[in-house]
């Protein structure tokens, strides 16, 4: 009962969020939109590959933070200009939540060239020194706090799921939690691409997820469109459906 409830609730959300978000969008460029969450933080997705990718730019003051650096030719370069020109931030850091190439850290090569600082989890340079990438210029093991303007932003690995080292980015003054690919949209019916995940251990995961942010009210996933912590109870009701 429980459950059919919640799924309703995420219907309902995803609903009305579908309609609010398809009011909100902001075209930069053919292949970027950006749409605003309020209070500085807003999702990016790019359409140029198969399935459109969600990123996240977060502004406080005059410093932002760009979350993952996906691939393709000027992506990189026009959310970076997009933050110096429109919103008169500078990028105090760069997140790339896990290894894949081409939604997450296939752009890294115009941020190490841009010169800032970028960061991920020890285990995504792993895999990038694996796959001889490029890469972010410093990892960190568990958890990374970050200052962003007067805002402050938590990069946690909660465990292995859709990849080894996939990692979350909470901004606890906004309540929203940026859950990347290991998080699945309301209307997904499988979990997409699974060739590097650990789907032994994902649900455990996303439940170390639920515990670490309880207070999460936007959850924003990998790809599609964004929902509230159902979106949470959603991914691992399909981890368990396989």
């Amino acid at each position: 009962m429980l459950r059919t409830i919640s799924i309703i609730c995420l219907f309902l959300f995803n609903t009305m969020s579908g309609l609010c978000q398809s009011q909100q969008l902001t075209h930069l460029g053919k292949y970027i939109t950006l749409q605003s969450l309020g209070s500085g933080a807003y999702i990016y997705t790019c359409s140029n590959f198969e399935f459109p990718s969600n990123g996240l730019i977060y502004i406080a003051g005059n410093e932002a933070l760009l979350v993952d650096a996906p691939d393709g030719a000027g992506i990189v370069d026009s959310l970076l200009g997009w933050i110096k020109n429109t919103q008169h931030a500078d990028v105090k850091a760069v997140v790339v939540t896990h290894w894949h190439q081409q939604d997450r850290m296939g752009g890294i090569d115009a941020i190490n060239k841009a010169g800032l600082t970028s960061y991920c989890s020890d285990k995504t340079l792993e895999e990038a020194k694996k796959h001889k990438r490029a890469h972010p210029s410093s990892g960190f093991k568990d958890s990374l706090w970050l200052n962003i303007g007067d805002k402050k932003v938590l990069c946690k690995y909660p465990g292995e799921g859709h990849t080894r080292d996939n990692i979350v980015v909470w901004l606890p003054a906004e309540k929203v939690l940026f859950g990347g690919c290991l998080v699945k949209d309301a209307k997904a019916q499988n979990l997409g691409y699974t060739e590097d995940a650990n789907l032994k251990a994902w649900p455990k995961t996303v439940k170390n997820v639920l515990r670490s942010f309880p207070d999460a009210a936007i959850v924003v996933p990998g790809h599609f469109n964004y929902g509230s912590k159902d979106l949470l109870y959603y991914t691992i009701e399909l981890l368990e459906r396989k």
